[in-house]
């Protein structure tokens, strides 16, 4: 099997599943942004890498560059996975038999009146789309997707990535006490993350220790700051900014959490508290509830509810033996349920019954 990626920045995820579906003897070559630093990994284990700068969909230089290489090789798979690449590929591999793959891990955003949508996961071109969850499935298939053309494959991950990772000393950085309760939210900081909700709860937690959230992300503007000011928590809530060290402050905490309060698909910083064995407490939007098993492996509350996830926080707060029991089976789960043999082994065999069957 021959397989083409075209990718902008892999991820970690990614990276481990180029590199499983290498390892199954795949000859894949690779069409990779300047930004991306996997180059040198891939080529070590014989793929072919060539770097291509793609600025925006309608990226002619681009479009140019990726039509020559379809054109020029017999691909059996061409795999898109990032968004700003579909719309290229679905016109460079025009009347290309190559079996063309995409990927959507949100949900929303997309229309069948949007020309953008119709040119890109909603365009008959793509012969399939990996949704990285059953929420993100039904909702493309709500905007006209076909089932046949939708596979739900989450991505995979290896606890051996996140073992050698020092929790940081939160103390001597922001001053949190080493008895204190540290929760955590490891997003991209925007409206639908559900951040104000989280505050507003916070306001109404009560506990016999200090309790300190950690807000960790591209920092905001000061319309949060100023929630935490107005009702009294400012001096208890920390607001990191992008962090290259996000993990390590991740891993100092005791609790993490997700209140979204829309489009969320499977967060990988909810992932990665899983393996580091650190009990979540999310809402019930999108595929959170997939990923969080309530009562199992942490706790899911409804969507914007304050009072919910105030007392949520206060359930895992006030006993350490049940943060110690929920984080240790989310830590199960994502080993059982989501690793890396299982992302891999679900893509490859998507691949070959893609080509068992006809266009």
């Amino acid at each position: 099997m021959k397989v083409l990626v075209i990718n902008c920045v892999s991820d970690k995820c990614e990276i481990g599943l180029y590199k499983g579906l290498l390892n199954k003897g795949i000859d894949i070559d690779f069409i990779l942004d300047p930004q991306d630093s996997s180059k040198e990994e891939l080529e070590s284990l014989g793929a072919r890498v060539e770097i291509l700068e793609i600025k925006n969909r309608a990226d002619l230089k681009a479009y140019s560059f990726l039509k020559e290489r379809i054109v020029k090789t017999p691909y059996d798979v061409i795999f898109a996975p990032t968004s700003r690449v579909i719309t290229l590929a679905v016109q460079a591999a025009k009347k290309i038999p190559s079996k063309l793959v995409t990927y959507r891990g949100t949900l929303g955003n997309l229309s069948r009146l949007s020309i953008v949508s119709r040119f890109a996961h909603l365009h008959p071109r793509i012969d399939s789309i990996i949704a990285n969850s059953d929420a993100v499935k039904n909702y493309l298939s709500s905007v006209g997707v076909p089932s046949e053309r939708l596979a739900t494959i989450s991505k995979g991950h290896d606890p051996a990535w996140y073992s050698e990772i020092p929790p940081a000393d939160l103390q001597q950085e922001f001053g949190i006490p080493k008895d204190a309760i540290t929760v955590s939210c490891l997003a991209n900081i925007r409206p639908l993350k559900g951040i104000d909700i989280l505050l507003k709860a916070a306001a109404n937690v009560s506990a016999s220790v200090p309790i300190h959230y950690l807000l960790i992300g591209d920092k905001p503007d000061d319309s949060l700051p100023n929630l935490a000011n107005d009702i009294g928590i400012e001096k208890n809530v920390h607001f990191t900014g992008f962090r290259k060290d996000a993990l390590s402050l991740l891993k100092a905490s005791d609790i993490t959490t997700m209140p979204s309060v829309r489009r969320e698909g499977v967060p990988r910083a909810i992932a990665e508290s899983m393996a580091f064995g650190i009990p979540s407490i999310v809402s019930n939007i999108g595929g959170l509830p997939e990923l969080v098993s309530d009562g199992e492996t942490g706790l899911v509350v409804p969507a914007k509810d304050v009072d919910a996830l105030a007392s949520a926080l206060e359930k895992l707060i006030q006993s350490k033996e049940l943060r110690a029991s929920l984080g240790k089976a989310a830590k199960e789960r994502l080993v059982n349920s989501f690793s890396m043999d299982i992302y891999v082994g679900k893509v490859y065999e998507l691949f070959l019954e893609l080509l068992s069957s006809p266009r």
